[in-house]
């Protein structure tokens, strides 16, 4: 509980950072123009200039914010019947949503120069988020959340609204904004991702390398339509360049194998001297046909020895083997295929991601701002100076480099030898 306790409150903290940060760069104020509001922060910005209604932003935008009320909603419910612990998970889970999700997909909408309409948005959402986390995990995290309130409420309404977040009220759920189809759509998207991300840590497959393709095949049909509008969400996320939804039983399909068997520590004891006929039987089933069942049923039942036999998904675990050139992983929403040859285009995309990240990494232990300038220097083998060369617009957008120069000239010497995907490098970066 401890651990949970920590991660949380550093995903917490490094959020309001983040919104602090850019907030204070853009000059965003959440009471422009409405200065004297009394209700609580996150009803009071709906009057604030640049406010917008929520059902006209992103669906990022309307999904977080559905994923707040959700949570505020089960947290009062434990709370009222002493389920602490159970209050603490959801809360944990919110966060980490925020975090992981929200904030990670929406940093581009911060960086964006100017201050257009979508990015007035991301603020308010995020505001609103943090405002109602904010009030909601008072209880458990008291001194932080009251310096959160005073930096995100107080400053902006000295006058009008509690000086502590202990004075305030509880937050009421705003059921307008709770949007429970859209919270199981993103939510198998996030379960798709993770199956796709579990498939490149197994196949040891570099998140920064990219692929050409991944395959989902969902495990209800009627899914596909409503993930359809995710797809390319899905491809940024797992570094493909397409997503396609396959059919199941369909000649794609058929590059992945189902082998469905008994989990041991589950069924070992129950079943004593039946394991072995029992495990014979599953051995010897239709993989594709036992995985069907299991999903549309939730178990599996099985004639072994002349016996009728059923066993619940709990006492069961499905493997997913892919035919070589693919890998794959499988879970209750279905499973992701991920083509895994590389071509010598997508080599040269890998070496220019992996440039980036050591830029960026050389940008942070130089203590560089977020707006600092830097220049450039890159030397390595015919290869990487052809694709350092080809890709200077990029690496000057992402890096925020006013100069880039490939070759040996202007190195001083005393650069240690680096290595990028393999490939001998000697990178130098300073403040321009």
């Amino acid at each position: 509980m401890r651990l949970l306790q920590k991660d949380f409150q550093v995903k917490l903290r490094n959020v309001y950072s983040f919104f602090t940060i850019y907030a204070n760069i853009d000059g965003f104020n959440p009471a422009k123009g409405n200065a004297g509001a009394k209700e609580a922060p996150w009803i009071a910005i709906r009057k604030s200039e640049g406010w917008r209604p929520v059902k006209d932003r992103t669906v990022l935008d309307r999904w977080i914010l559905s994923e707040v009320q959700l949570t505020l909603r089960d947290v009062a419910k434990s709370l009222d019947t002493y389920q602490v612990y159970d209050a603490a998970q959801r809360m944990v889970a919110l966060v980490d949503a925020l975090s992981n999700w929200y904030l990670r997909r929406s940093r581009s909408r911060f960086w964006a120069p100017g201050f257009a309409q979508d990015k007035q948005d991301a603020y308010f959402t995020l505001y609103e988020a943090l405002t109602t986390i904010t009030a909601l995990s008072a209880p458990f995290i008291p001194f932080f959340t009251d310096e959160m309130w005073g930096n995100l409420v107080v400053k902006p309404w000295p006058s009008t609204q509690p000086e502590s977040v202990h004075l305030a009220r509880f937050p009421d759920v705003d059921a307008s904004l709770i949007d429970e189809g859209l919270a199981a759509e993103m939510g198998a998207v996030r379960e798709l991702v993770s199956l796709g991300l579990k498939v490149r840590t197994d196949n040891k497959l570099k998140v920064r390398q990219p692929l050409s393709r991944a395959d989902v095949i969902l495990s209800r049909r009627e899914l596909s339509e409503r993930v359809a509008v995710y797809q390319e969400l899905i491809s940024d996320e797992l570094n493909v360049h397409t997503v396609k939804l396959v059919e199941p039983g369909s000649p794609e399909a058929d590059v992945v194998r189902y082998r469905v068997r008994p989990n041991l520590r589950a069924m070992g004891s129950r079943l004593g001297p039946k394991l072995a006929p029992v495990r014979k039987a599953f051995d010897s089933g239709d993989g594709r046909a036992l995985h069907h069942e299991l999903l549309q049923t939730g178990k599996v039942a099985l004639n072994v020895g002349g016996e009728d036999m059923v066993f619940p998904a709990e006492e069961l675990e499905t493997l997913v083997e892919a035919q070589p050139g693919y890998a794959a992983a499988g879970s209750g929403v279905g499973v992701v295929v991920i083509h895994t040859q590389l071509t010598p285009a997508l080599e040269d995309e890998g070496l220019v991601r992996e440039l980036l990240a050591r830029v960026q990494g050389a940008r942070k232990d130089l203590n560089l701002g977020y707006a600092d300038r830097i220049r450039l220097w890159v030397d390595g083998d015919e290869q990487v100076k052809r694709v350092v060369d080809a890709a200077r617009e990029e690496v000057s957008r992402e890096t925020l480099a006013s100069e880039i120069h490939v070759g040996p000239e202007g190195l001083k010497g005393t650069e240690e030898e680096d290595s990028l995907n393999g490939l001998p490098a000697r990178i130098r970066v300073e403040r321009a």
